[in-house]
């Protein structure tokens, strides 16, 4: 892989504005990054190596008699998959109907020179222990087929609200869910508030110490749960709020990290809610409760492509 960058002085300018950021970007910088993309946007590359934890797959497989191998994002949002495309400078995104008939969109990554600079992106800069592992173990059938010596970087960076990471990861895996509102009813006293609530969650099927680290950075109190999903055995954690403290700063970080999809409306609508979980009935119209259903009719997430076929290995 060649150099891309003209000079040390254009490296060490990127670098120096983002002197805080604990991501290691400057090997991407060097050799990964498209010579039409000389100044990368290290704010987009820390969201999407998030949103790559989150949703993303290692791919390894045999085609065409010789190993292949790959990385992809399966969305229902074709917006985002061409946002990534277009941000990252390589790739392509492609789209393919399930057989329900509803169609998805794929950013892939194959080539060797695409599948180089990716690996130098995210080597160092994952944070959640499943990728990690799985990146591993790809690495190492990506040297022993290629014959290269890329060596897998133990460091990571901390989960930190000053970084993009974790809008790119909640971006993917977070939910944000608003219960129906009960029927309108003359209130018995002026104490009578609307009755509904907002709740924040994630669910990972590892990753206990991730959601731990998380919910003390929202200050969320609650225990970490236990369940299944109704359809397999394994067992999920899930974190979950309704402190509107702690969805206050949720929001707080996703105003100066936001989405980057088509979830940003979902949330914009979502947000709009939180003022009315102190309302009180006597203060809404029946048309501005009309107006409020529609609203939390529309938090209801995009649907994502959980059960495609795989007829390729996944890291």
């Amino acid at each position: 892989m060649k150099k891309i960058l003209g000079s040390s002085e254009t490296l060490r300018e990127i670098l120096l504005t983002k002197s805080k950021c604990h991501f290691s970007f400057q090997e991407f910088i060097e050799k990964g990054t498209p010579k039409h993309k000389s100044k990368p946007d290290l704010k987009f590359l820390e969201w999407f190596i998030g949103f790559f934890e989150a949703e993303g797959c290692f791919l390894a497989w045999e085609g065409r008699g010789k190993k292949r191998f790959g990385v992809e994002i399966n969305q229902k949002d074709p917006g985002l998959m061409h946002k990534i495309r277009t941000r990252i400078g390589f790739g392509n995104v492609l789209s393919y109907q399930k057989a329900n008939g509803e169609t998805f969109w794929r950013f892939t990554i194959y080539n060797k020179v695409g599948l180089e600079a990716f690996l130098v992106l995210v080597n160092g800069n994952l944070i959640t222990d499943k990728k990690r592992n799985l990146f591993q173990a790809w690495l190492r059938c990506f040297n022993d087929y290629f014959g290269t010596s890329y060596v897998f970087q133990t460091q990571k960076p901390c989960l930190s609200l000053e970084n993009a990471w974790l809008s790119g990861f909640l971006e993917g895996d977070g939910g944000f869910y608003i219960s129906p509102l009960k029927p309108l009813i003359k209130p018995i006293s002026s104490r009578n508030l609307l009755k509904f609530y907002m709740k924040f969650y994630i669910t990972q099927k590892e990753e206990r110490a991730l959601l731990e680290n998380i919910a003390s950075l929202f200050l969320i109190v609650s225990p970490i749960r236990t369940l299944t999903n109704g359809h397999s055995i394994y067992l999920y954690n899930c974190l979950e709020t309704t402190q509107v403290t702690s969805l206050v700063l949720v929001l707080d970080y996703l105003e100066k990290h936001p989405f980057l999809g088509q979830r940003s409306i979902q949330l914009s609508r979502w947000k709009r809610m939180l003022p009315y979980l102190q309302m009180k009935y006597e203060n809404l119209t029946p048309k501005a409760f009309l107006k409020l259903q529609r609203l939390i009719q529309g938090t209801k997430p995009l649907g994502k492509n959980k059960n495609q076929p795989k007829p390729k290995k996944r890291f």
